[in-house]
């Protein structure tokens, strides 16, 4: 117990407690906080409010990739964002992106599209399906309940398919419509995907 004087009070003598004061204190912000991890070899993997994700509490999204890859050779690492809590997921040919990227060799490598269906986070055919050669990396999103034409980012390193290369990319791409943005899916052109998935969540400041 502790006494003090109250400066909203005249500096009258009180007594509380040192949590009762701690208590007063406001919330920290901006703290990135783990949420989850998906390490299963499925069809898909999904981020939901069941993972964590939730707007009153977080405006952006971490995703850390660990040795991510495609069962299928050939097959593209690929994101689709739902409207709600994982049902209703958009397909509509608005995702709009640029990403650019150089190999060990110093060729570039270039995709991009103005109205595709999926955001291709790597080139078509382009990372090599291995968990020896797998993809490492992250993508930064904004998911929120308010419709906006929110950016989102990636960084990402993975060995081509065609000449086993190492190869470095970085992008940024949009959902171009408006429209909530509240959960995630990472996928593959037809095969499961592998590897360690990571979601952290950014509080806001």
């Amino acid at each position: 117990t502790i006494l003090y004087g109250d400066a909203t009070d005249s500096g009258n003598t009180k007594k509380d407690t040192v949590q009762g004061v701690l208590d007063l204190v406001p919330a920290g912000g901006g703290d990135l906080v783990f949420l989850a991890e998906d390490n299963a070899g499925a069809a898909t993997k999904e981020f939901t409010s069941a993972d964590g994700i939730d707007a009153t509490i977080y405006e952006n999204y971490l995703f850390v990739f660990d040795g991510v890859w495609a069962t299928t050779s050939g097959d593209d690492l690929l994101l689709t964002f739902y409207s709600d809590d994982g049902s209703t997921a958009l397909t509509s040919n608005v995702y709009r992106y640029v990403i650019h990227g150089t190999d060990t060799n110093g060729v570039e490598l270039r995709h991009s599209s103005a109205n595709a269906t999926v955001m291709a986070l790597t080139p078509s055919g382009g990372a090599r399906a291995s968990a020896t050669n797998s993809l490492f990396g992250k993508v930064w999103l904004h998911l929120n309940d308010s419709a906006n034409y929110w950016s989102h980012t990636l960084e990402l390193d993975f060995v081509e398919q065609s000449s086993n290369d190492l190869h470095t990319t970085r992008g940024h791409f949009r959902y171009f419509a408006s429209t909530a943005l509240l959960a995630v899916k990472f996928h593959t052109d037809s095969s499961n995907i592998n590897g360690k998935i990571r979601m952290y969540g950014l509080k806001y400041a």
